[in-house]
């Protein structure tokens, strides 16, 4: 327990670093300057790919490949270091890690599924080589994919409890496969992202948690603006011209991606750290209520260039760590053992 709890501060502190270097960017202050260039690796991968890792390695029931998360997340200590290739070559080897847990679920099921997350880990360690290659618009693109697949594969996992067709499950999979070839085509990627998010407002389990009680009815939600979010995501491949960059990029990272930790953060940290704990829903609809806002005053201010952009970067920024450090508060230190 105290190597999940340590694997998760690592991670958490990660977070906190590329929040830090995001706000940096933005204009609003001027701080870790050197690690700037590497802030999507240290949100991508030293703090989601510790985190996928961990996820999904507590489900095997072996303590000894339990540290296998640390070699993701001691990344982020070498980018402070300002040695990158180090930190690059641990995320690297993190997702060969994530590809041989993947491959050994799959040949255990021999499922759809596991066959997405699969290609999840294959887009993150793509990322990364692109990355050491110099290549940072295709590790940009492979790391949405990466998102993109897991997210995916995780929703498809929860569609098992409603009546879903396979031929409708068959859909997705396609569309998600067809997703791969968006480093060809912009216009095609975007097309397929709406027909994703439009598959995933109509099937999701989305849908039913709106109709039941707390807190299934707040993931609900989180999970349908997500799906609106990567609808806007996928606009803004086909109207690009019309769009800012930071539009494109970040309606995906903290529209589509936030929204799912927001969704899944109460399930994810109960499941790692084996304990159990309850946060007001109106703090929870506080914070994500207001993220929305701020995320939407960020994408006009960032279109137009105003004064704004930098000021709602950062109190964009606050949320999130407000919204974790709540959780977090609550499973380390007030959350009952299970």
């Amino acid at each position: 327990m105290f190597l999940r709890r340590f694997i998760l501060f690592i991670s958490l502190f990660s977070l906190v670093v590329g929040i830090i270097i995001g706000v940096s960017k933005s204009g609003f202050w001027s701080i870790l300057n050197y690690v700037s260039p590497y802030h999507f690796l240290i949100l991508c991968g030293s703090f989601f790919g510790t985190l996928i890792t961990l996820e999904r390695v507590v489900t095997i029931k072996n303590n000894l490949i339990h540290f296998l998360p640390v070699v993701n997340g001691s990344s982020i200590l070498f980018f402070l270091a300002d040695s990158p290739l180090i930190a690059n070559g641990l995320l690297i080897a993190g997702g060969l890690i994530l590809l041989g847990m993947y491959s050994y679920f799959f040949f255990q099921h021999k499922d759809k599924i596991h066959f997405i997350f699969i290609l999840s880990a294959l887009c993150y360690t793509l990322a990364l080589i692109f990355y050491y290659f110099n290549e940072s618009v295709l590790s940009i693109q492979f790391f949405e994919l990466f998102f993109l697949m897991t997210i995916a594969a995780e929703r498809l996992e929860l569609s098992n409890f409603l009546n879903i067709s396979e031929n409708k499950k068959d859909i997705l999979t396609i569309l998600l496969i067809l997703s791969c070839l968006g480093v060809i085509n912009d216009v095609m990627y975007g097309f397929v992202l709406i027909f994703i998010s439009i598959w995933f407002i109509l099937y999701d389990i989305a849908r039913i948690n709106i109709r039941s009680k707390e807190p299934h009815k707040f993931r609900g939600y989180a999970l349908i603006f997500a799906y609106y979010w990567l609808f806007l995501h996928g606009l803004s491949f086909i109207f690009s011209k019309w769009l800012s960059y930071d539009t494109r990029i970040h309606s995906f990272f903290l529209g589509f991606v936030v929204n799912m930790v927001f969704a899944h953060i109460s399930i994810i940290l109960p499941a790692v750290l084996k304990v159990q704990f309850t946060i007001p829903s109106r703090m929870y609809y506080f914070l994500w209520i207001l993220f929305q806002l701020v995320l939407l005053i960020r994408f006009i201010s960032s279109d137009k260039a105003t004064f704004f952009f930098p000021h709602s970067t950062f109190l964009s920024a606050i949320i999130v760590l407000i919204f974790f450090a709540t959780n977090g508060i609550h499973a380390f230190f007030r959350g009952k053992k299970f």
